[in-house]
């Protein structure tokens, strides 16, 4: 089973899954899966970082700099490049699969579809994403 996630939707699959209120053992399901999506986002913010560095003003140490309203200094040549591969960044498609884990990843599937927790919003849009991608796994699987 491969779940397909593009990289902006990692941070609020996360946090959806960690707001799950799940018995003991069903919980060592969603933190397999919680793990493989946090190494997948660690991922995503050291490339993030990178591009950071060849794009914001540096202090003589060679870290980005951060200005006082808490966003970094972005070199006035470099702001369009930026965020235009910041957005490309966001938008790569990172494939979670289970490996060692596939039978906790393929339980959550059941977990999520029968989840009574009440959601909205951006949770509510996480939340149809995961099944989807389940969804369209299964599908993947019955085709080959």
């Amino acid at each position: 089973m491969k779940l397909v996630f593009q990289n902006y939707e990692l941070v609020p699959a996360i946090k959806f899954l960690e707001g799950m209120e799940l018995k003991a053992y069903q919980s060592r399901h969603r933190t397999k899966l919680v793990n493989l999506l946090e190494t997948a986002a660690q991922g995503l913010a050291e490339s993030e970082y990178d591009l950071l560095k060849e794009c914001a003003e540096l202090d003589d140490a060679g870290e980005p700099v951060m200005s006082d309203s808490g966003s970094y200094r972005l070199r006035e040549d470099k702001k369009t490049e930026f965020h235009r591969e910041r957005g490309k960044l966001l938008k790569e498609e990172v494939v979670i699969e289970g490996g060692i884990h596939k039978f906790n990843i393929e339980c959550m599937r059941k977990l999520l579809e029968e989840y009574e927790g009440v959601i909205s919003g951006e949770g509510a849009k996480i939340y149809d994403r995961l099944l989807e991608e389940y969804e369209k796994g299964e599908q993947d699987a019955e085709d080959n």
